[in-house]
């Protein structure tokens, strides 16, 4: 790219890999045919990459949600234990109070929600990606990114 015009340095070739440089109409025309690809191609290779994040946003969100259940769960259950443990200590009105949530079973409960989670969001598609807005951060710089197949093999120098 150097030898192009263009005052690229290895960090620079580092910064566009990584997606935290964009490049230029005549950057990416000239890396293309530096490449023997078409820009097209590289355009290509950015929406793959695009799609990689999301799907990894995505598999956090999962990951992050299941270790919440589970948490939630244990912390449940213990409740469950402490109020029965204690509850002969406690007065008639607070044992009425407390009926309900010493029989719950957490499993139910998290099928109800689930249903109900499910009623709500999965009505149309612009609901699904309203809904997993609202639970979903993407980052913009999530994971690694997906090196363009015309840069596997070939020296990063090469670029310079």
């Amino acid at each position: 790219m150097t030898n192009r015009g263009f005052k690229w340095t290895q960090g620079t070739v580092s910064s566009v890999e990584k997606g935290e440089r964009s490049l230029k109409l005549t950057e990416g025309a000239v890396l293309a045919e530096i490449l023997g690809t078409d820009v097209q191609s590289l355009i290509a290779d950015e929406e793959a990459a695009r799609l990689e994040r999301d799907f990894r946003a995505g598999q956090t969100a999962l990951t992050d949600a299941r270790q919440e259940i589970q948490r939630a769960t244990r912390k449940f259950i213990a409740a469950q234990g402490y109020l029965r443990r204690i509850r002969s200590s406690l007065s008639e009105d607070e044992l009425a109070l407390l009926d309900g949530d010493l029989r719950a079973d957490p499993v139910e409960i998290a099928a109800r929600e689930k249903e109900r989670s499910q009623d709500a969001i999965l009505g149309s598609d612009q609901m699904i990606n309203d809904g997993m807005a609202e639970y979903i951060t993407v980052p913009p710089r999530l994971g690694r990114r997906l090196r363009p197949k015309s840069l596997e093999g070939t020296p990063e120098r090469r670029l310079l």
